[in-house]
């Protein structure tokens, strides 16, 4: 089988497009999104639409989605992205709306040792940022491989049993073959916000069969998703870390 997995869209159509664009050659069996179609940008409706033609797809909620749905308050939110949120509650319609109160709200196991995950298995708000927090996970799930997201930065936690190492990079382009004997956690990084200070939408293709994976980055007109944040408006925060990939 072979995975488009996508991440932290984060209301940014030209993000996913370019994404969309760079990948379109490629097929593949089925789409994982990991949460977080919307919040923070300006083209909440197009995200939606877009997402929804990925067939046949395996798609979990993330806390903006639950926010933007207004499941939860957000209260937790920082002030630029509780603002966002209410923001992007306004432009929804009732179709869409419902379309991410129905999410699933993850782990979700969706292949054979695969389980995907927002933020970690035991906790869809948790970030996984430290070695300490992926040795917990290992310890307490039993996967293969756990594909998560919510952090926004792509990289890969690999453990077995012995070591455990962490494998990431801000190139374009990169990838390796999973090891057999050694379990994974993975983000495939933000396609709509990266925070790796490289602004380029960031995906992941994995291959189950040749237990392959690869990172892929696509630039996009940033300056065009800068100019719908603004005239929405939405905080000039939001557009500023754009271009800066934090």
């Amino acid at each position: 089988m072979r995975y488009l997995i996508l991440a932290d869209l984060h209301s940014n159509i030209e993000a996913l497009d370019a994404l969309l664009e760079i990948v379109g050659e490629e097929e593949f069996d089925h789409y994982l999104i990991l949460g977080d179609l919307v919040g923070y940008g300006a083209s909440p409706l197009e995200v939606i639409d877009r997402v929804r033609e990925l067939q046949p797809q395996t798609c979990i909620r993330g806390n903006h989605d639950k926010v933007c749905s207004s499941i939860e308050t957000g209260d937790n939110f920082n002030l630029v992205a509780r603002e966002a949120a209410y923001w992007t509650r306004k432009v929804l319609d009732e179709d869409r709306i419902h379309y991410l109160k129905e999410l699933p709200k993850g782990p979700i196991e969706f292949g054979d040792g695969l389980m995907a995950a927002h933020g970690a298995p035991h906790d869809e708000d948790f970030y996984i940022t430290s070695r300490k927090d992926a040795y917990h996970v290992f310890q307490s799930y039993e996967f293969r491989v756990c594909f998560y997201g919510h952090s926004h930065i792509n990289g890969a936690y690999s453990y077995d049993r012995k070591n455990l190492d962490y494998l990431s990079s801000t190139a374009n382009l990169w990838g390796y073959y999973l090891e057999p004997d050694r379990r994974y956690l993975i983000n495939p990084g933000s396609v709509g916000q990266p925070r790796d200070r490289n602004p380029h939408a960031c995906c992941a293709v994995y291959d189950s069969e040749q237990r392959h994976l690869k990172m892929i980055r696509a630039q996009y007109d940033i300056k065009s998703a800068q100019q719908r944040i603004c005239n929405a408006p939405l905080h000039q925060s939001l557009a500023t870390r754009l271009e800066i990939g934090s």
